[in-house]
Protein backbone atom coordinates (compact mmCIF):
# COMPACT_ATOMS: atom_id res chain seq x y z
CA UNK A 1 0.00 0.00 0.00
CA UNK A 2 1.06 3.26 -1.00
CA UNK A 3 1.36 6.08 1.39
CA UNK A 4 -1.17 8.18 -0.92
CA UNK A 5 -3.40 5.81 -0.63
CA UNK A 6 -3.35 5.63 3.34
CA UNK A 7 -3.85 9.38 3.44
CA UNK A 8 -6.54 9.16 1.31
CA UNK A 9 -8.43 6.17 3.24
CA UNK A 10 -7.73 8.13 6.47
CA UNK A 11 -9.39 11.35 5.36
CA UNK A 12 -12.83 9.15 5.55
CA UNK A 13 -12.83 8.48 8.96
CA UNK A 14 -15.81 8.89 10.71
CA UNK A 15 -15.34 11.90 13.46
CA UNK A 16 -15.24 9.59 17.45
CA UNK A 17 -17.28 10.43 20.04
CA UNK A 18 -14.38 12.93 22.05
CA UNK A 19 -15.19 15.06 19.04
CA UNK A 20 -18.57 15.23 18.34
CA UNK A 21 -18.87 15.94 22.32
CA UNK A 22 -16.35 18.11 22.68
CA UNK A 23 -18.21 20.16 19.60
CA UNK A 24 -21.44 19.90 21.70
CA UNK A 25 -19.98 20.84 24.99
CA UNK A 26 -18.34 24.41 22.88
CA UNK A 27 -21.81 25.01 21.22
CA UNK A 28 -23.69 24.55 24.92
CA UNK A 29 -20.88 26.76 26.23
CA UNK A 30 -20.90 29.59 23.79
CA UNK A 31 -24.85 29.95 24.05
CA UNK A 32 -24.87 30.12 27.59
CA UNK A 33 -21.86 32.88 27.18
CA UNK A 34 -24.59 34.44 25.17
CA UNK A 35 -26.98 34.59 27.52
CA UNK A 36 -24.80 35.84 30.22
CA UNK A 37 -23.34 38.54 27.77
CA UNK A 38 -27.33 40.10 27.03
CA UNK A 39 -28.08 39.90 30.62
CA UNK A 40 -24.56 41.92 31.73
CA UNK A 41 -25.63 44.34 28.75
CA UNK A 42 -28.98 44.43 30.08
CA UNK A 43 -27.79 45.58 33.87
CA UNK A 44 -25.84 47.93 32.40
CA UNK A 45 -28.05 49.81 30.31
CA UNK A 46 -30.56 49.64 33.04
CA UNK A 47 -27.71 50.97 35.43
CA UNK A 48 -27.42 53.90 33.04
CA UNK A 49 -31.08 54.48 33.18
CA UNK A 50 -31.44 54.89 36.12
CA UNK A 51 -28.52 57.49 36.61
CA UNK A 52 -29.93 59.61 33.72
CA UNK A 53 -33.47 59.37 35.99
CA UNK A 54 -31.32 60.33 38.84
CA UNK A 55 -29.76 63.70 37.69
CA UNK A 56 -32.76 64.42 35.74
CA UNK A 57 -34.74 64.92 38.90
CA UNK A 58 -31.75 67.24 40.48
CA UNK A 59 -32.28 70.94 40.91
CA UNK A 60 -30.02 73.71 39.77
CA UNK A 61 -28.32 73.84 42.90
CA UNK A 62 -27.99 69.93 44.05
CA UNK A 63 -25.72 69.36 41.19
CA UNK A 64 -22.32 69.65 42.82
CA UNK A 65 -22.95 67.53 45.71
CA UNK A 66 -24.61 64.92 43.51
CA UNK A 67 -22.06 64.77 41.72
CA UNK A 68 -19.44 64.25 44.43
CA UNK A 69 -21.26 61.62 45.67
CA UNK A 70 -22.02 59.88 42.58
CA UNK A 71 -18.69 60.02 40.93
CA UNK A 72 -17.64 56.20 40.69
CA UNK A 73 -20.71 55.74 39.33
CA UNK A 74 -20.76 58.50 36.38
CA UNK A 75 -17.40 57.40 35.96
CA UNK A 76 -18.42 53.77 35.42
CA UNK A 77 -21.60 55.11 33.66
CA UNK A 78 -19.70 56.67 30.95
CA UNK A 79 -16.75 53.82 30.28
CA UNK A 80 -20.28 51.49 29.54
CA UNK A 81 -21.73 54.16 27.36
CA UNK A 82 -18.19 54.34 25.71
CA UNK A 83 -18.06 50.42 25.46
CA UNK A 84 -21.58 50.08 24.54
CA UNK A 85 -21.64 52.66 21.78
CA UNK A 86 -18.96 50.77 19.88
Amino acid sequence: MSLSTLSTASSGVVPGISYLSGKAIKGTGNKILNVIEAVAIHRRQHSIKRLATQMEALEPDEWANWLVRNERKLNRAIADLLELSS
